[in-house]
């Protein structure tokens, strides 16, 4: 089956100078497999730190992998060789609407350019393809004439949205896109891609640190711990019926479906340090259901019950 995208051990390092004369690594994405079909939301979650925002840009070409690949419509890609491809593939939507938009540009000039490098339309195409973005985020073309500092945060969002829509990508990653907003705004966003995915057939990867945000948006959902997927499989599933301990802590903060229906312990403690990370299971020494194989053996993604989860006490 051909996947709009698909990652094979992703792997991602990041010097963090040296200790005692040695060169140390931070480790922030650890073997990520997953994929995404067309017109499908993907939400990714887990705490911050967890690699989610890491291997979003990853994925974009932002950070060049380490090891692993990167397939996208069926082609092996190089994030440095092959900008243009993932460029046409997916966009992206960043957290801050304040400081993902340049202050010096007109909204129309910000969102003209990429069709001025990429493309080889004209100014009057250009403009009616402008006009066209900013009506879908339900914006006008006067709204284009201004400057960023003169929209309030949601403004600056759909207008962030507008941005990553301009060259017609398949996918839009979405990465914390509505944490910087007031609750009543973040409605209204939602409901924004909402719409664009139905009228368009978009598909996003949702990257949030609240699970029932991204229950509501999702399709599928991959849960990240230190930069690996613990459990992976349907959003309506893995929130109904979480397996892996580190799901159901994470729920046991967000908030189940059914009220006062406890699915696990609330974590204690703080995840262990990235440059050296466990030697078995990485989440062994916050689990409430370690066994002594998880200290020695990493566990890997396997079928439990419809879903992927990597621990062997749910095996």
């Amino acid at each position: 089956m051909s996947y709009l995208w698909e990652t094979n051990q992703l792997v991602k390092t990041f010097s963090a100078g040296s200790s005692w004369g040695q060169k140390q690594q931070v480790y922030a994405l650890q073997g990520v497999s997953l994929y995404q079909n067309q017109g499908e939301t993907l939400g990714i979650v887990g705490e911050s730190g967890c690699g989610k925002s890491t291997f979003g840009m990853t994925l974009m070409g932002l950070h060049q992998p380490t090891s692993g690949t990167i397939t996208m419509n069926g082609q092996v890609i190089n994030p440095v060789r092959n900008k243009q491809i993932i460029q046409q593939t997916m966009q992206m939507v960043f957290q801050n609407p304040y400081a993902s938009l340049n202050p010096r540009m007109m909204v129309r000039t910000m969102l003209e350019e990429p069709l001025l490098v990429h493309t080889n339309l004209s100014q009057a195409e250009r403009r009616d393809r402008v006009n066209e973005v900013l009506s879908q985020v339900g914006m006008g073309p006067t709204q284009g004439e201004r400057y960023a500092h003169e929209f309030s945060g949601g403004q600056r969002q759909r207008i962030g949205i507008a941005r990553s829509l301009i060259m017609n990508p398949s996918c839009i990653i979405c990465d914390e896109p509505i944490s910087a907003l007031d609750v009543s705004i973040q409605v209204q966003i939602m409901t924004l891609l909402e719409r664009l995915q139905q009228n368009q057939h978009m598909s996003y990867v949702f990257i949030s640190h609240d699970l029932n945000m991204v229950r509501y948006i999702s399709h599928r959902m991959a849960v990240m711990y230190l930069g690996a997927v613990m459990e992976e499989g349907s959003a309506e599933t893995i929130y109904a019926r979480p397996l892996h301990p580190y799901t159901k802590a994470l729920l046991a903060v967000n908030g189940p479906v059914v009220p006062h229906m406890p699915f696990g312990q609330i974590l204690e403690g703080e995840p262990p340090n990235p440059i050296s990370p466990p030697k078995g299971c990485l989440f062994s020494g916050r689990c409430p259901e370690v066994e002594p194989r998880c200290l020695t053996e990493r566990p890997t993604l396997n079928t439990v019950d419809g879903r992927q989860v990597a621990c062997f006490h749910c095996e």
